[in-house]
């Protein structure tokens, strides 16, 4: 009896294994969302829910679940997705939109010609291997045939294989609910095991009967259901990795927008298989412990790979359209559009009002068109910069989506950003622009747009940097992309060090450019006579004749010059820091100029009475020309400043035992009683 019994015992595992089989791999109806065994005949449910029973009742459903089934399952997955492979390849070989890339694709799919589509209904398709032929024979045939697909037939193959692999999911887990109902039913009525079939039929239709809530042999039979569905789910989604590595060659040439197609596709699909199975656990109202696969983690690798090469050609693309956009740069003006704000909101993750900050309103109209709103300041840019913005998005735009290789397209944007900044370097300041005849020459305005774009990089980029950690802290299980990727992320700090190396390089260059513009007036200034003053310290009154020095007029033109070109694209602070520097070199180099106390001094026209020697006419120089610069609130500060050097320099250098050098004290007091000089 022993022996008899373990015979049957052995028939109904293997019953059920059958049965089981065949109602997760029957085709059905990919769109059914139901918990039930759907397309699966009902005289085929009720066999399954009476031998789920009975192996409840022997305690042997959770070993026939955990060893025997899933292999079972596992060894007609791969059988069942060869057939799907090759009704699938059969169909695009029938449409003209799915043709092979070459006509031997033709001999190489003859086997796959043969194959049967699928009759509706939801009956099995009759797609039968040939007798005769191996199982590694079909699958080389399979193989050549995918391979040689074109881009548009792969997409398409694709798209069947994921639907494919979804509907797999969908009835893993509506057998998982049903075997789990039927158990249910089982120990609810462990004492009623003698009714007829019949009743146990009728009551298959009847809405499930919940079992008592948390018991041992519950909690154990969830755990296996579940543990099984992951498992599948795992090796399904492993073995159709295969038809990927088979393009493995085809894939590392495609462009990218195709690729991104495929992984926004696959991506898709494990949402939605994931999703599946976080349905029914929550179903099954799981407590026990299962052990989860990362079921993308397979096809993450492959893509790993076979995005790699993409990923490089598209970088050089990007760099090749930045240096293009670098070297026809005229440096002007030019209009900020809604989308270039779009994609600041996007790679900051800041509302456009946080951009704005506390940002006045531009003095002109117009000035808001040409302005990208950072950090509560404006930044007047170009168009290669605004294209550089465009580019940097399509790598963000990576990075969120491929994310097996984000740390790699944070390299490149890392090398992106650099490279333009040193390109923009050459081409400006390195003179590059003139040597490819883009612009005639590099003036100031170019200088002062150069280094606005730099302002505006050294801005951007620590906010990017910000917004990148953000972005991969939030990530659910994101932690070991997020270490991956902290390399480029904090490779980011460097290009804003350039970038700021850069943006001091122009200022200087700026500057220097004041500085020679002084040296020009000073050797008239400082080298030739004053004309007569026909004044006194009496005959001052309420209106000075200060009788300024020729020079002087050309020196407050240069600089007026220099001022209204920078007011216009440099915000006020780059502007203090150009003419501080400036007009610190310009005081150093006037205050030497007395350091010998060799200065030769003409008889006519100083004398030594008060506003008629040398160092009063020179006070009387630099008056006038701090009366002139009032006219500059925005350099307002430098220019007090360089007014007290000059006047301290002629305090201190000039001999006070000179007459016809000396300064006197006198002129500098009504110098400053009236107005003229800073107390």
């Amino acid at each position: 009896l022993a022996r008899l019994g373990r015979t049957v015992a052995l028939s109904v595992q293997a019953d059920f294994v059958q049965h089981a089989a065949e109602a997760i791999m029957e085709p059905g109806s990919a769109n059914n969302t139901s918990t039930d065994v759907d397309g699966v005949s009902s005289e085929k449910r009720r066999m399954l829910q009476l031998l789920s029973w009975c192996l409840m009742r022997r305690k042997e459903l959770n070993t026939t679940l955990g060893s025997t089934l899933r292999d079972k399952l596992l060894f007609e997955l791969k059988r069942e997705l060869r057939t799907q492979a090759r009704h699938i390849l059969h169909e695009l070989r029938m449409e003209p939109s799915g043709s092979c890339d070459s006509k031997s694709a033709t001999s190489s799919t003859s086997a796959v010609a043969a194959a049967e589509p699928g009759s509706e209904g939801g009956t099995k398709p009759a797609l039968p291997m040939q007798p005769h032929r191996q199982d590694s024979t079909a699958t080389a045939d399979i193989s050549t045939a995918v391979r040689e697909l074109s881009v548009a037939a792969f997409q398409a193959f694709w798209d069947r294989i994921m639907c494919y692999s979804v509907d797999i999911a969908s009835r893993l887990c509506s057998f998982a609910v049903f075997v789990h109902d039927a158990a249910a039913r089982a120990s609810l009525e462990e004492g009623a095991a003698h009714e007829s079939s019949e009743r146990v039929a009728d009551d298959t239709n009847s809405p499930s009967q919940a079992t008592t809530p948390g018991s041992r042999e519950e909690i154990t039979l969830v755990g296996e259901l579940l543990q099984l569905v992951d498992d599948v789910l795992d090796a399904q989604f492993q073995k159709v990795g295969v038809f990927l590595q088979t393009r493995q060659q085809q894939h590392q040439t495609l462009e990218i927008a195709n690729l991104r197609w495929i992984l926004a596709r696959t991506s898709s699909a494990l949402d939605e298989a994931r999703a599946a199975e976080t349905r029914c656990s929550k179903t099954l109202h799981l407590a026990a412990s299962v052990e989860w696969h990362d079921l993308g983690a397979n096809l993450r690798a492959i893509f790993a790979v076979q995005t790699k090469p993409v990923v490089q050609a598209f970088h050089q693309r990007c760099l090749t359209e930045a240096q293009a956009a670098l070297e026809s740069e005229r440096w002007e003006l030019t209009e900020v559009r809604e989308k270039h704000t779009r994609l600041l909101v996007e790679l900051l993750g800041e509302t456009v009002a946080q951009l704005q900050g506390q940002q006045p309103q531009p003095q002109k109209e117009t000035d808001q068109r040409y302005c990208l709103l950072l950090q509560g300041a404006q930044f007047i840019t170009v168009p290669a910069v605004l294209r550089l913005l465009e580019l940097v998005a399509e790598y963000w735009q990576l990075c969120q989506e491929w994310i097996t290789c984000r740390p790699e397209v944070l390299w490149c944007m890392v090398q992106l950003i650099r490279h333009f900044n040193q390109h923009a370097h050459r081409m400006v300041l390195g003179g590059r622009a003139v040597q490819l005849q883009t612009l005639r020459k590099i003036n100031a305005m170019h200088l002062a747009l150069c280094c606005q774009c730099c302002g505006f990089l050294e801005a951007f980029i620590p906010g990017m940097q910000d917004a990148l950690l953000r972005s991969f802290r939030d990530e659910v299980g994101g932690v070991a992309v997020e270490e991956a990727a902290m390399e480029p992320i904090s490779e980011l700090s460097k290009a804003i060090t350039e970038v700021a190396n850069h943006r001091n390089e122009i200022c200087e260059k700026l500057s220097s450019l004041l500085r020679e513009r002084y040296d020009i007036a000073a050797r008239s200034w400082l080298g030739s006579p004053h004309g007569e003053a026909r004044c006194t310290l009496d005959s001052w009154g309420s209106s000075v004749d200060l009788y300024p020095h020729p020079a002087m007029e050309g020196l407050i033109k240069d600089i007026a010059a220099m001022c209204s070109v920078l007011s216009k694209s440099l915000p006020t602070d780059s502007m203090q820091r150009v003419f501080a520097r400036a007009f610190t070199d310009i005081a150093t180099s006037f205050g030497q100029k007395f350091g010998g106390g060799s200065f030769p001094v003409p008889s006519f026209p100083y004398a030594g009475a008060p506003t008629q020697s040398l160092g009063d006419r020179l006070a009387m120089d630099v008056a006038f020309l701090g009366e002139q610069l009032e006219r500059f609130p925005s350099v307002a500060l430098p220019s007090q400043r360089l007014v007290a050097d000059f006047i301290h320099h002629l305090q201190t250098r000039l001999p006070a035992d000179d007459s016809l050098r000396r300064l006197h004290t006198a002129t500098v007091e009504a110098l400053r009683r009236l107005g003229k000089l800073p107390p």
